[in-house]
């Protein structure tokens, strides 16, 4: 990169500095689609093993919701006449604790599955289809032990640190052709930001506002900023109340446009990651692939099963590879008993 912006701009100053300052927004765009800390954790094979899916990936809601798609699957659109008879076999606030997934005392030859409310279920199998995040917190509540190539991609295989910021205006106050704000930071600049917001996490004299690398437009909801908070601090800043984080994105909005577009007041604040190839996961020889393989008992029967993005060796980090997963999972059981 260096070497490349020498050849362009020969002994250009000006230039080899503003180089620099890219270098560090590359690096968040990188923690963006890759959702790492850094970018030295991320593997070199995950453009090689990531696939993009055909069709328009840029197709959306819009204004119907991520709901939508949960329609579509349970067929409640375009007909709800025609819907899949499962509603009431849907139940939420149910917190899992324990799977027993080989005992000779509780449902023998099948699953258990107990909740924090006491209730407990039975099954012949169990798909897992929780993120690989909540399984990193859940693989210890499996009885018996998981089998240990299944552990170990538990642990090794990374689940994202990103977090979204959206953030709706009382009044749009960018123009209909801007696509968003880009956050390049002067080492001037970054020795201001706590004395002028000292408010949120700061790791060695670096502000969290810094790993909030822009704002964006979203062409469905003309008044709604999108942020992206990238890096290391990312899990402090989801503790953060939302009036910290509104103050801090208004105080970067000002900051940086605020000398060219007025920039007004919030109706709202939300915030809202996926797994990814990384070194850790190549070091310990395990892969999304191990994440996907059942679990036998000891009657040689397939009864854990796991799906989810993080289960897919192409499509991870994507809806449409959570829901292919789904589907493979369910084929899986489907086969078993043809």
């Amino acid at each position: 990169y260096k070497k490349r912006v020498d050849e362009t701009f020969p002994n250009n100053k000006n230039v080899d500095s503003i180089a620099d300052l890219l270098v560090d927004w590359f690096h968040k765009l990188f923690l963006c689609l890759d959702s790492a800390c850094s970018w030295f954790e991320v593997s070199t094979t995950g453009p090689f093993q990531f696939q993009k899916c055909e069709g328009d990936a840029y197709l959306q809601w819009r204004d119907r919701g991520y709901r939508t798609i949960l329609y579509v699957l349970m067929r409640k659109v375009p007909d709800m006449t025609q819907q899949l008879p499962i509603d009431d076999k849907i139940l939420l606030n149910k917190e899992v604790n324990r799977i027993v997934w080989d005992s000779n005392s509780m449902n023998s030859g099948g699953v258990t599955v107990e909740c924090s409310d006491g209730s407990s279920y039975n099954g012949d199998h169990a798909i897992v289809t929780v993120s690989v995040g909540v399984l990193k917190n859940l693989y210890k509540n499996f009885v018996p032990e998981l089998p240990t190539l299944k552990k170990t991609a538990i642990e090794a295989i990374a689940i994202g640190g990103i977090k979204k910021i959206l953030l709706k205006f009382e009044n749009k106050w960018w123009p209909d052709d801007l696509k968003g704000f880009s956050f390049v930071w002067t080492e001037a600049d970054r020795k201001k930001i706590l004395e002028e917001f000292p408010h949120g996490p700061s790791e060695n004299g670096r502000s969290w506002l810094e790993d909030v690398y822009g704002f964006y437009v979203i062409d469905s909801h003309p008044r709604v900023l999108m942020g992206w908070v990238v890096g290391p601090m990312v899990e402090e800043v989801e503790k953060l109340s939302d009036d910290i984080v509104l103050e801090g994105s208004l105080y970067l909005l000002k900051k940086f446009v605020g000398h060219k577009y007025n920039v007004t007041q919030v109706d709202g604040v939300l915030r809202g990651a996926y797994t990814y190839p990384c070194l850790n996961a190549e070091k310990r020889k395990v892969s999304h692939e191990n994440l996907t393989t059942p679990v036998i008992n000891s009657a040689s029967k397939p009864v854990l099963l796991f799906a989810g993005e993080g289960t897919h060796s192409k499509f991870y980090s994507t809806v449409h590879g959570a829901i292919e997963t789904g589907f493979r999972e369910a084929d899986r059981i489907l086969n078993i008993y043809k």
